[in-house]
């Protein structure tokens, strides 16, 4: 969860903005997460592509050791993640719920980044399916422990008009920006 795509490119650890089964090295051998679909050819994570892969109690498995890894170093590291989030926002996908609450207890970390839920209007709402989804992510993530801000959103969607009912109304926003990327606010 935790550590910069920059790690692949410096073979250090750069900041917490970061990568669960992304486009980073996994910390684990290669041998121990190859037969679950979790890497590629060059050993890199999926990326996105962990959303197409089908559960297995090995892969659930595989990411948990991955994820409990890449904590544990931080850890030694002397640093005390405050929350848990992924590149890719790969911890929205409904079956690393089970993963994602084990870390919580063991780690006794029960801050999860949210689903984005605030949308830019100029751009064609999400359907039905996809906001069914998500809501039934976040009473689930909820139901086993996790403490969420109300609202997730991009940096950019936030000051094209902070006035927005959805913000007015909230009692915490947490803003999602990538700085020094080019494209991005």
């Amino acid at each position: 969860f935790f550590f910069s795509s920059r790690r692949r490119h410096t073979r250090s650890l750069c900041d917490w903005s970061s990568d669960v089964c992304s486009s980073d090295l996994p910390l684990l051998p290669a041998t121990d997460l190859k037969p679950n679909g979790l890497i590629d050819q060059e050993g890199n994570f999926l990326g996105n592509g962990i959303r197409t892969l089908r559960p297995s109690p090995k892969l659930l498995q595989a990411c948990y050791e991955e994820l409990t890894l890449q904590i544990q170093t931080l850890l030694q590291m002397g640093l005390k993640p405050s929350h848990l989030d992924s590149h890719h926002h790969v911890h929205t996908i409904p079956w690393l719920l089970p993963v994602i609450a084990g870390l919580q207890q063991r780690f006794k970390i029960f801050k999860l980044r949210n689903t984005m839920n605030v949308y830019d209007l100029s751009i064609t709402h999400p359907g039905k399916k996809l906001l069914l989804a998500k809501q039934f992510w976040r009473q689930t993530a909820r139901l086993l422990g996790s403490e969420m801000t109300q609202r997730f959103t991009s940096l950019r969607i936030f000051f094209a008009d902070p006035f927005r009912d959805e913000f007015r109304k909230s009692s915490s926003i947490e803003l999602m920006c990538h700085p020094g990327q080019s494209g991005f606010e």
